[in-house]
């Protein structure tokens, strides 16, 4: 977006994964990053990306630049009511299909896509709980708590005098496997299965992991006969070329 708008963009990145072969180094998103032309600096692992960004931006903003600082994820209230959006959407299709979604399906890594549909639920008195996600960066503790601040900041920001319960966040942390972008046998199976059966590609950081805890729900009879689910697929699958050694491995 910043290319098509000609503002420049800087991104401060940090090594999350523990993955240093070439593949990955310089496939999937970092390669989209340089052909889109952003200006890209590498941290540690551990480091506080968001600390060395405000740093950044202040030192731009005393150079007289106008600056946005965007966290991880764009999860913030704001850049989560793009997902609250969705789920009125999703409304809009459920009538038009004439049915209705017991369940919708999603990834939780930064918690902004939960937050914004279940806040987004919340206001079409259909309740926080018909979401569901897979947490993919942090454990299931971590990510119910971070949701449930968004989604109640989400609804803030909307006018909205609602109260969500830590009960009515609904997160299974069963698929984060050793942690955040390190591949899973039932993630490498469920991108095979999406790929094969369907033709469609999913990746393997965040709805390959949430499509694999979605097929282990159906095994393990987590729904009835004549249900509804809705997965919602959130996109990256340039990501898929840096895990080229996982899927022939």
């Amino acid at each position: 977006m910043c290319a098509r708008l000609g503002i420049a963009c800087e991104l401060i990145l940090t090594r999350s994964v523990p993955k240093t072969e070439v593949g990955y180094e310089l496939n999937g998103n970092v390669l989209l990053d340089q052909l889109f032309g952003a200006s890209i600096c590498v941290l540690a692992g551990g480091s506080d990306s968001l600390a060395e960004a405000e740093k950044r931006a202040e030192h731009l903003r005393a150079s007289g630049h106008k600056v946005l600082v965007i966290p991880t994820g764009g999860s913030t209230p704001l850049g989560a009511l793009g997902y609250a959006r969705c789920a009125e959407e999703i409304a809009q299709q459920e009538t038009e299909l004439g049915l209705t979604f017991n369940q919708v399906v999603v990834p939780n890594g930064s918690a902004g896509t939960h937050a914004g549909l279940a806040a987004g639920f919340q206001l079409l008195d259909r309740g926080t709980s018909l979401v569901k996600s897979y947490s993919v960066l942090s454990d299931r503790d971590t990510s119910a708590a971070r949701t449930l601040q968004l989604t109640q900041d989400v609804l803030s920001l909307l006018g909205s005098s609602a109260s969500v319960q830590a009960s009515e966040i609904v997160i299974d942390g069963s698929q984060l496997g050793d942690g955040y972008g390190l591949p899973t046998p039932a993630m490498l199976d469920a991108v095979r299965l999406m790929a094969r059966a369907e033709g469609l590609l999913i990746d393997p950081v965040y709805s390959g992991k949430a499509f694999a805890g979605l097929l282990a729900d159906l095994t393990q009879g987590g729904f009835r006969s004549g249900d509804n689910v809705l997965f919602v697929m959130t996109g990256g699958t340039p990501g898929l070329y840096a895990y080229r050694e996982a899927f022939q491995g």
